[in-house]
Order: structure tokens, then sequence, then C-alpha cells
């Protein structure tokens, strides 16, 4: 499994870790008429994660993703299957951030920056907070 950032701009930010992670895994199916599960054949080791039989089918599938912080659960069910990593990183990237949003979370924090620098007669990393979420809502919060 390789992680990746969900916007590539975060990658040189030394406070921000990569959120997304994407593998290459079959694809397994709930045979049981009652149950439409499908996913990853990972999340079938013991049987169908839904109605917890072992009815499972597998097939060769392709690339899947999920939004997860290195060492955390993740955030929702995987997506997938697609054809090749660059298609499940694509698809990934469009889901978690849109243009206008990133570049409002950058204005937001070089203006934090800025105001650090104002206070404290220059810019600080170790007063800034760790998140890239807390940085926003610390940002919001104060109306910046």
């Amino acid at each position: 499994m390789t992680m990746h950032y969900s916007d590539p701009k975060r990658a040189t930010d030394p406070h921000s870790l990569p959120d997304l992670e994407v593998w290459q895994d079959d694809e397994a199916t709930c045979l049981n008429l009652t149950c439409d599960w499908s996913g990853p054949a990972c999340m079938a080791d013991d049987g169908c994660p839904d109605c917890r039989r072992n009815t499972i089918q597998v097939e060769p599938s392709g690339w899947w993703y999920w939004s997860c912080l290195p060492g955390c659960l993740p955030d929702g069910d995987p997506m997938g299957p697609f054809d090749t990593e660059e298609e499940a990183l694509e698809d990934a990237r469009s889901d978690c951030l849109d243009e206008e949003l990133s570049e409002e979370m950058d204005r937001a924090i070089q203006a934090a920056r800025a105001e650090a620098a104002q206070c404290y007669g220059h810019y600080d990393a170790s007063i800034e907070p760790v998140t890239l979420a807390e940085q926003w809502r610390s940002m919001r919060s104060r109306g910046i």
C-alpha cells in the first residue's frame, strides 16, 4: 500500500502527512442473496463483513483507495476498483479537495503566518497548529 497526498501541494509542508492510501487487490462479492456487499478481498478474510457468512467469491480486480492518515484507521469505506493506480489516485484527489477550497486554505494559511509574524516579529513554525485541519479550524474561528 502506498500513501499519497489528496492535495499534492501539501507534500512540501513539514506539518502535513499523506492522507490517501492506494493499493491493488482482488474484488470480493458476497453470494448470499440477502446481502449485497462487495469490496476488496482483504476485507473478507473471515467471510462477508456485512452478513458474516462465508459466501465470498473472489475475482481479479484492480486498484482501491481510502482516506487514511498513517497509523490511523481509514475514514470510510474503500473506493474502487480502478484499472490503474493513477485512475484510483485521480478519483481520490477529485473527491477529497476541490481547487477553490485548496486555494482558500492556502490564502488562510498565508494570512495566519503573516499574523504570527506581525505578533511575534517573525514566523515561528513551532507555534503553528500541527495539522491542516487544526490550522483551518483556527483560522476560520478567527475569521481569517
